[in-house]
């Protein structure tokens, strides 16, 4: 992403936006020239789910407690070559819950998916399920 920024879509709608943040990565900016030239390889979650280094769980949002609203959120998440969430987009679920998942999962962290001994950008699909007690 040119910015850096986070920008989350539904339907082709930006819905939530973080601003830019200043990468930091060992080796300088090689990681996002790296990104863009090749393109990202599609991991299923459950291959994607072993690279997770650090998983922050989603706060339930307390309008979607009060109103009794629970279900699946589906995240389409671009993951850089440096580990870190570069791009998020809604597949489905309740909009009252999509603000929630994305915060969290934008501060999730990976391992470098390694290609041929070299890091790489990969995409993959997160599933945030908000269950009341």
């Amino acid at each position: 992403m040119a910015d850096g920024g986070l920008i989350v879509t539904r339907d082709g709608k930006v819905i939530f936006r973080t601003p830019p943040q200043p990468l930091s990565h060992p080796g300088g900016h090689e990681a996002k020239t790296n990104d863009a030239a090749k393109p990202a390889m599609r991991l299923s979650p459950d291959v994607a789910e072993r690279y997770v280094i650090n998983r922050v769980e989603p706060e339930y949002p307390e309008q979607a407690r009060r109103d009794q609203v629970q279900g699946s959120v589906v995240l389409d998440t671009l993951v850089g070559a440096d580990g870190s969430v570069q791009k998020i987009t809604s597949v489905s679920g309740n909009p009252e819950l999509l603000a929630a998942a994305t915060h969290a999962i934008q501060q999730w962290r990976f391992r470098p998916f390694l290609d041929n001994g070299q890091p790489q950008q990969f995409t993959t699909q997160i599933t945030v399920v908000f269950r009341l007690p």
